[in-house]
């Protein structure tokens, strides 16, 4: 991003609503929420190049931080979008879920539990 504006390009963010597909199965949601957790991390490392105990405490920070945006979002959106009661508890649990698997992926990654390879996208990922 900040390569992109130093270039010239205006970055403008936008409140899109957008519709799309549930992810396809429990193999990829796990897969993608800790892909989405050791990007994270990388994302920390590159603009801050903090030290080990940096990228553990930022795997927290991010954890509480999705947790708490995710349950706000579902239950600020749910009226607007129409969803019924019944289905906010699920919602929750679902995006709880994810941000919890990409906290794991985060941390492994950030404690030096995992190795940083190079992410391949398996098989059963597909196409959208």
């Amino acid at each position: 991003m900040h390569q992109l504006r130093r270039e010239g390009h205006k970055i403008v963010n936008v409140d899109a609503r957008v519709y799309h597909y549930s992810p396809r199965g429990w193999r990829f949601f796990y897969w993608r929420a800790l892909v989405t957790g050791r990007d994270a991390d990388r994302k920390f490392v590159a603009l801050h190049a903090p030290s080990r105990s940096q990228r553990i405490v930022k795997s927290f920070s991010r954890w509480w931080t999705m947790s708490w945006r995710t349950t706000r979002r579902v239950l600020s959106h749910a009226p607007q979008t129409g969803m019924p009661l019944w289905q906010i508890p699920f919602s929750l649990v679902v995006g709880l879920a994810f941000y919890t698997l990409a906290f794991l992926g985060h941390f492994s990654l950030a404690a030096g539990l995992v190795s940083d390879e190079i992410e391949t996208v398996p098989d059963y990922v597909g196409h959208s």
